[in-house]
């Protein structure tokens, strides 16, 4: 009922969740912005606002507005292994992210150690381990906005995404057989809509890390 209720939700629970996956990310590696604050009111009967202030991450951009930007062919390899490294991370810490796209992987930070960072944690889950189902349901999703958002600029190819999965699965042989074998099945089906993406030429709605 999102659509219908414009933001509004029964309870402050979203947000309270938000602070303890951040903070049990941080204590698993993952980098995503610290929750400052959270805060609600009431609106509408039993529906509230909400609202969530988290730490600024210096010199943020997300992976949408990076691609745009043609980075060189040695820092896009960087970005990649480091978001590849990021991904892993998440998933080992046993977290589903809702909604795993290349607008919610942001790079950023002081430059004598920039890194990348994910954001919108909202509705994202933890479980008690993440199996393969999990992880390829993830790399799925990146694969579809990668395809979708980033083809008006020059998207991830062939031979990008093998580095990532291979960086994502390090020496874990079985896992990346696996993965690469559903992984290039959903490829196959994503090849019709990745034309009618590149016709339409849709944008991303961005979220800025703040």
């Amino acid at each position: 009922l999102g659509s219908l209720l414009g933001g509004l939700y029964l309870g402050p629970g979203r947000a309270l969740a938000q602070i303890d996956a951040a903070a049990r990310l941080e204590a698993h590696g993952v980098s995503t912005p610290q929750v400052l604050a959270v805060g609600w009111r009431r609106s509408a009967f039993l529906f509230q606002a909400l609202a969530i202030v988290t730490r600024t991450i210096p010199r943020g951009r997300n992976l949408y507005e990076v691609a745009h930007d043609e980075a060189p062919k040695g820092r896009s390899r960087v970005i990649l292994e480091r978001c590849a490294d990021l991904v892993r991370a998440l998933h080992d810490a046993g977290f589903r992210h809702a909604d795993l796209n290349v607008t919610n992987l942001v790079l950023g930070g002081p430059p004598e150690g920039e890194g990348v960072h994910v954001v919108d944690l909202d509705r994202g889950r933890f479980v008690e381990a993440m199996g393969v189902r999990g992880r390829y349901a993830g790399l799925a999703r990146l694969l579809r906005s990668s395809d979708k958002w980033l083809a008006g600029s020059a998207p991830p190819g062939p031979r990008d995404e093998l580095l990532f999965l291979r960086r994502y699965c390090r020496a874990d042989r079985a896992l990346f057989r696996i993965l690469q074998a559903r992984l290039q099945r959903y490829r196959a089906r994503l090849r019709m809509r990745s034309l009618a993406w590149r016709l339409l030429r849709r944008r991303p709605s961005v979220r800025r890390a703040a």
